[in-house]
């Protein structure tokens, strides 16, 4: 992730918040390190990080690189995601016996 254009980061000083940002290329970089992340579709992954890709507004942990990589990891696990637990419905007084309306 770095500032559009292309800039890469890490290499001076941080965008700015709010600075347009996209997936970059980090390739030629000499000090790099790959590691392989168990139960995660590789090939999801080079789709979401495409060169070029937009990736919203820079904002320190809320959308930076370590947020940005975090939600691709996310989206691309082939882990079986956990059934959402079906909880009270408070916007209904019948299903919460609340005796009032809102």
């Amino acid at each position: 992730m770095g500032q559009n254009p292309g800039q890469i980061p890490g290499h001076g000083e941080a965008p700015p918040v709010m600075q347009s940002t996209q997936w970059i290329d980090h390739s030629k970089e000499k000090e790099k390190e790959c590691v392989v992340v168990p139960d995660v579709d590789a090939a999801c992954v080079e789709r979401e990080t495409e060169i070029g890709k937009d990736t919203g507004q820079w904002v320190p942990f809320v959308n930076d690189c370590h947020t940005k990589t975090q939600e691709v990891l996310d989206k691309c696990s082939t882990k079986p995601k956990p059934e959402p637990v079906p909880g009270p419905d408070f916007g209904d007084p019948s299903k919460t016996g609340a005796g009032y309306s809102l």
